[in-house]
């Protein structure tokens, strides 16, 4: 497919040079070797001004393209292409290459976009005799980063600070740009993106305050632009978001981490590293995670339904009488009644298995389906086979037992409750070596716990 590729580009160099169409039949040998096709060394070649590792600046709009120099010796065709490598630093297809005349070429913006990360390579080819034969002469290969700004994580804020809301932004930002930050009034102006502008400000450093007094309660969108200093303002606009000021979201939502205590303790060792999985303990770190993020991105009524990863719920349903499951479906029985009055509630578990490879997400959802309850029950489990990288198809099912009642016992109390929609939500399983110790890092279900706010707020708020 690449050598497809080349020699495409190729004949599209020789019909540009001839004023002619490069006949596709042309022959080229697989098996031609570099050294055979050269009566004498290959020519000397290098990207000049393109560091490897480097952060670049390519203008948006009017203003230009980011522009490549090469050396060269010989006046023989060159081809540049790209490949992004933001997800995997190997070098797959090229997904755009050009012919080079000169000894330079433009990166256009619409090639490359913000916040990814690129392979640039230079090919060098030549023609010998009546028929075609492409030959890589010499390659540099430069990787680079694309300029971005990013306004960090921005709640649906509750309340603006006596001293103002400060904005974190991250950017790889050159010496001659400049950073703006902008701010709409949607309230007042409805229309449009970020200009006419109610304010604007240089920004200096990682951060920047928006005055208390410039946000009553009311609807925003902030703008963070750049532009290279000396060009006209406003022409780029690298990321935007829109908040509000006032009270938050008016859903209800409850989260309880499933079992207590050390419930549910496995043992692995995984490349020489000996470690206890507790699933109550680590469900509950997750749970404190969801009630902070979904709290930061305006939904201020989230609760938890105990105080503690020790807490159980012993009313209405006795969990001292009967048997130990007959106590512990009681316990999730009384959980699920908690549920009255929520909007939402969500059990949060890792499941167990004999296979210890199983590695897929788990979702349980009422077994009448109200409230199209499985189309939420399907985006839960993708956000967290892809949060997790988990490779087995997700279930999404419901659990009803022979007397057509939900089989879970906080499931049948949320139904008892009235709660528009519940889940018990299985996030892979602790008996996979692999997917117990992504769970035991904080780092990692701080990332989950973001995946299920933004599906919640996608649900509620579109």
């Amino acid at each position: 497919m690449l050598n497809q590729f080349r020699r495409d580009l190729f004949r599209g160099w020789l019909s540009a040079q001839n004023n002619t169409p490069v006949d596709a039949s042309s022959s080229y040998s697989e098996d031609t070797t570099l050294i055979a096709q050269w009566d004498s060394p290959p020519p000397d070649l290098a990207i000049q001004n393109l560091p490897e590792g480097a952060t670049i600046f390519v203008p948006r709009g009017m203003q230009g393209a980011f522009i490549v120099q090469i050396s060269r010796d010989r006046n023989i065709p060159y081809v540049w292409m790209i490949y992004d490598i933001t997800d995997s630093d190997a070098v797959g297809e090229p997904f755009i290459g050009r012919p080079i005349i000169g000894t330079s070429f433009a990166l256009f913006s619409a090639l490359v976009l913000p916040t990814r990360r690129y392979t640039l390579l230079v090919h060098t080819h030549m023609e010998e005799g009546a028929t075609e034969a492409l030959a890589l002469a010499s390659v540099d290969i430069r990787s680079f980063d694309v300029l971005g700004v990013a306004i960090e994580p921005l709640p649906d804020i509750l309340s603006v600070p006596e001293g103002g809301l400060v904005v974190n932004i991250r950017s790889s930002n050159p010496a001659n740009t400049l950073l703006e930050w902008v701010l709409r009034d949607l309230d007042n102006n409805p229309d449009g993106d970020i200009p006419p502008h109610l304010r604007y400000q240089e920004i200096h450093g990682a951060s920047f305050t928006i005055p208390h007094e410039d946000l009553p309660p009311g609807n925003y969108r902030l703008g963070v632009r750049a532009t290279i200093r000396g060009g006209v303002p406003g022409e780029e606009m690298w990321d935007s978001k829109a908040f509000r000021v006032g009270a938050g979201y008016p859903e209800k939502i409850l989260i309880d981490a499933g079992h207590f205590g050390d419930g549910n303790t496995f043992t692995h060792t995984l490349d020489g590293v000996t470690f206890t999985y507790r699933e109550g303990r680590r469900m509950w770190v997750l749970q404190e995670m969801m009630l902070d993020e979904l709290r930061n991105i305006g939904f201020a009524n989230t609760q938890r339904i105990r105080n503690s990863v020790y807490d159980r719920i012993d009313t209405p349903h006795s969990i001292t009488d009967g048997t130990a499951q007959q106590r512990n479906f009681n316990d999730n029985r009384n959980r699920g009644l908690k549920a009255e009055g929520f909007d939402l509630l969500m059990q949060l578990h890792s499941d167990a298995a004999t296979n210890s490879s199983a590695d897929w997400a788990v979702i349980i959802y009422p077994m009448d389906n109200r409230n199209d309850s499985r189309t939420l029950g399907h985006s839960i489990a993708e956000a967290i086979r892809t949060t997790m990288g988990l490779d087995g198809t997700s279930s999404v099912r419901t659990a009803v037992n022979a007397n057509g009642l939900e089989s879970f016992g906080l499931m049948r109390g949320a139904n008892e409750a009235d709660c528009p929609l519940y889940f018990i939500t299985e996030n892979s399983f602790h008996t996979n070596p692999q997917s117990a110790w992504w769970l035991m890092q904080d780092e990692n279900l701080r990332l989950l716990a973001k995946a299920y706010a933004e599906v919640i707020r996608n649900w509620f708020r579109g």
